[in-house]
């Protein structure tokens, strides 16, 4: 084997498990409790630090999973806003790739964000910029019965070029 095709050969290595250790980070099959934050570049378009923390939620708060039967769901009253403001990743847009972030939002009988979990990310810029924002959403409340209850909500973020 000569020094090129050992070259690639470790490129190759290499390219593959990050891309292994890019699908761990993004499971969906991680802990309500637990969460991934990180610290994104954006000069190079690169996540440069991880790490893992965990999300104390209130014992009155629904899981994650959890079903919850309510006449009214909530709804965000500065989506438009807050999704304007959501920057789109210079290297996605200059790519041409467009792509969706699905964050599954806990909103407490308020209408206050809560926590959130990201349930689909199709790019990590992408993420890192709704996960950057995410928390100015504001909401009324769900109800039940009459009563104001906390619920967790599912809100797509659309990335497409104009």
């Amino acid at each position: 084997m000569n020094s090129l095709q050992r070259n690639l050969w470790i490129l190759v290595t290499l390219s593959a498990l990050a891309i292994i250790l890019q699908n761990a980070f993004f499971s969906m099959n991680a802990p309500a409790d637990i969460s991934m934050t990180y610290t994104y570049s954006s000069e190079n378009e690169k996540i440069v630090k991880w790490e893992k923390k965990s999300c104390k939620q209130h014992a009155s708060y629904p899981d994650v999973d959890e079903f919850v039967a309510v006449d009214k769901l909530p709804s965000a009253t500065n989506f438009p806003a807050v999704s304007a403001s959501i920057a789109y990743p210079a290297y996605a847009r200059e790519k041409g790739m467009e792509g969706t972030v699905l964050a599954r939002i806990l909103v407490d009988e308020k209408g206050n964000y809560v926590q959130h979990k990201i349930l689909k990310a199709d790019n990590c810029g992408m993420r890192y910029n709704v996960e950057k924002e995410i928390s100015r959403l504001s909401f009324i409340p769900a109800e039940k019965d009459g009563e104001k209850v906390a619920v967790w909500v599912s809100i797509p973020f659309n990335f497409r070029l104009k």
